[in-house]
């Protein structure tokens, strides 16, 4: 199975970016449609709760992968919902949730979801000064066709001042 290298282009948006993956293999082309949405667990641009917008949203961008950053994990904030795999039912894509910190009764951190078949995946927590949040990243690779494959990292980026 070959991985492929990958092209990035991203365009932000007002809360929400969108970035096209394109790959080329002599004259075949493979369009990979990635959205990063930071979905600030669970709440909306009107600071309520409501997974059916969120997912909307994602359902309107119609991208192969999502990104998501500030994902709870059965929290008190976020109703007890894993809201990965709520949006995941929602959206009819495939759920991972990575964990970056216990928080709030349940955990904290990073999702992606899919159109594609996930082969792999794993969770690294990445460095962070102590008395900082926590910081982790969620890599997957996902079959593109029985032969070719691609990794895909996902993480919440922070800016601290030292």
């Amino acid at each position: 199975m070959k991985n492929k290298i990958l092209i990035f282009t991203i365009v932000s948006l007002w809360g929400i970016s969108q970035s096209s993956i394109a790959q080329t293999k002599n004259t075949d082309k493979t369009i990979v449609k990635v959205l990063s949405f930071n979905i600030l667990h669970g709440a909306t641009m009107n600071n309520d709760f409501d997974l059916d917008k969120l997912a909307k949203v994602i359902t309107d961008a119609d991208p192969d992968l999502v990104a998501m950053q500030e994902v709870d994990f059965k929290t008190n904030r976020a109703r007890k919902y894993d809201l990965v795999t709520e949006l995941g039912w929602r959206t009819k894509m495939v759920p991972l949730f990575g964990k970056a910190m216990s928080y709030d009764g349940g955990e904290y951190g990073e999702g992606i979801l899919s159109k594609m078949s996930l082969i792999s995946s794993r969770n690294v927590a990445l460095p962070y000064f102590e008395g900082h949040e926590p910081r982790a990243d969620v890599e997957v690779t996902i079959a593109l066709t029985p032969h070719d494959s691609i990794s895909f990292v996902e993480t919440h980026l922070h800016y601290e001042k030292v």
